[in-house]
């Protein structure tokens, strides 16, 4: 830059003035050698020291280049060497001759500082004499979760166990599902997983109150409907009871709606698992022994999530359809099939501090879509209400504390009992009470359960089984309980 300035220096002036000139011209090389000198000695130290880069592979030409343009350094290279050549680019943070290093593996190239500032690229002298590339530290944290976090208030989970996918949050879970904790089944004082599954607007209780089974129905579609172990044990089936799955043994329960044979494998009876399912005819067929086909259930389901604070809110559309085995005459057959189409509501949380809300809602339209008997096509499909409500919340009281009170009311629109549509049970509401004191007594934590089902003592036909069974509606009932902590 100060020969460029004394080069403008006219030639035509005086000797007086040339002198004054060169004098002028000689400080100002001083004093821009002084500033310049710094500032070159700051760049190699920032070409020495440690920088992030992030190239993509490439040409290798074009990997360097970008090198040298993101490290500001000088860099020059015989074109037909590099012809050709690729490299797997560069991403981390490297001083400029590691990066020169990883840049250039496996090329048998290697750059080399030249005299004047900046590095050449050549062929290297000898591999093996070549130093190891030395990479940056790299630290990987991880941890296993055991189980999904508590949802605010903790009546439900953040996120279910889905199988192949693992502890999926509800929020980005491909599925409806809901998972309740140990808290909320304890303070429920639910005997049984069909008593906690009663909470959800999709599911109904169709077993007698105090038998020996578990059966329910899950957006019209039958569950454990006979001792076919349906019920998952930590994802898989075979382990729990066949009959009724009790909650002494179980953490938490997670309900998927759908099929879900894709997640956690074909449930024993197919159910609303979906999947692949073969079907043998009975022996009081014609056909007695012949094996079928397997056939497919198939579901659509659209919905959407929202979560604030510690609220979340969901809503689905879905339409399942699955085929049946019937008899048509003396042959049996699969030329039945049963869709369901519906909506689902659901809104779990703390709005506030002292106040849990679990409640949801289910529109179902079950309908009979394929069948031998013309008669029973666009029936409605036997024990599927059109509407489903459950509404609960929990009060802590302020004018007592360790107080909570608590309150369930449950809706279930008209049942059909045949296939024919001639005979229903009517709509039924049932309101749930309880309340739970924690104290402290003899020095440990303790908290007393109190819970009152039908409080009105309503008689009521609860429930239709996919064998045509009716199930009678619990009468009042008040179970009581204490937790002591040692």
């Amino acid at each position: 830059m100060t020969k460029r300035q004394a080069q403008r220096s006219p030639a035509t002036v005086r000797y007086t003035r040339c002198a004054l000139a060169a004098t002028g011209a000689l400080l100002a090389v001083l004093m821009l050698g002084a500033v310049a000198l710094p500032a070159l000695a700051q760049d190699n130290g920032s070409a020495a020291g440690m920088r992030a880069f992030a190239i993509a592979p490439g040409l290798l030409t074009v990997t360097l280049n970008r090198f040298a343009s993101a490290a500001g350094i000088n860099l020059s290279y015989d074109a037909a060497q590099l012809d050709g050549l690729r490299s797997e680019g560069l991403h981390g943070s490297y001083a400029v001759p590691e990066g020169f290093r990883v840049l250039l593996a496996g090329t048998g190239l290697e750059a080399v500082p030249v005299d004047g500032g900046g590095y050449a690229v050549r062929r290297a002298a000898v591999q093996s004499e070549r130093a190891p590339a030395t990479l940056p530290e790299v630290r990987v944290i991880g941890k296993h979760d055991s189980e999904p976090p508590l949802l605010a208030g903790g009546q439900v989970t953040q996120g279910v166990r889905l199988g192949l996918l693992g502890n999926t949050d509800n929020m980005d879970a491909p599925v409806n599902a809901v998972g309740y904790s140990a808290g909320f089944i304890e303070n429920q004082q639910a005997r049984t997983v069909g008593d906690v599954l009663a909470n959800d607007a999709s599911v109904r209780y169709v077993s007698q109150p105090g038998g020996i089974l578990d059966a329910f129905s899950i957006r019209g579609f039958p569950v454990g409907n006979g001792n076919f172990g349906e019920i998952a044990f930590d994802g898989i089936y075979g382990v729990a009871s066949n009959y009724r799955v009790a909650t002494s043994y179980i953490e938490r329960v997670e309900l998927i709606k759908g099929p879900t044979a894709v997640l956690t494998g074909m449930a024993p009876s197919g159910s609303v698992g979906g999947g692949i399912k073969g079907d043998i005819a009975p022996g009081s067929a014609s056909n007695a022994g012949e094996v079928f086909a397997p056939y497919k259930s198939r579901q659509y389901e659209v919905g959407a999530r929202f979560g604030q604070g510690g609220m979340r809110a969901t809503v689905s559309a879905f339409q399942i359809s699955k085929p049946a085995g019937e008899l048509a005459g003396p042959v049996f057959a699969v030329n039945g099939e049963q869709r369901s189409r519906g909506l689902e509501f659901g809104l779990y949380g703390e709005p506030a501090g002292n106040v849990r809300l679990l409640a949801s809602a289910a529109l179902l339209d079950a309908t009979i879509t394929r069948d031998a008997d013309a008669g029973t096509v666009a029936r409605s499909v036997i024990g599927a209400p059109s509407l489903q409500v459950n509404l609960g919340a929990e009060w802590d009281a302020a004018w007592l504390p360790g107080l909570t009170l608590s309150g369930t009311l449950a809706y279930t629109g008209r049942q059909y009992v045949d296939q024919a549509n001639t005979q229903s049970l009517p709509a039924w509401t049932r309101v749930d009470l309880g309340a739970r004191y924690r104290i402290t007594m003899a020095g440990k934590d303790t908290t007393l359960r109190l819970y009152l089902r039908n409080v009105f003592d309503r008689r009521y036909w609860a429930a239709v089984d996919s064998y045509g069974g009716l199930a009678i509606g619990e009468p009042r009932t008040l179970m009581m309980s204490a937790t002591v902590g040692f």
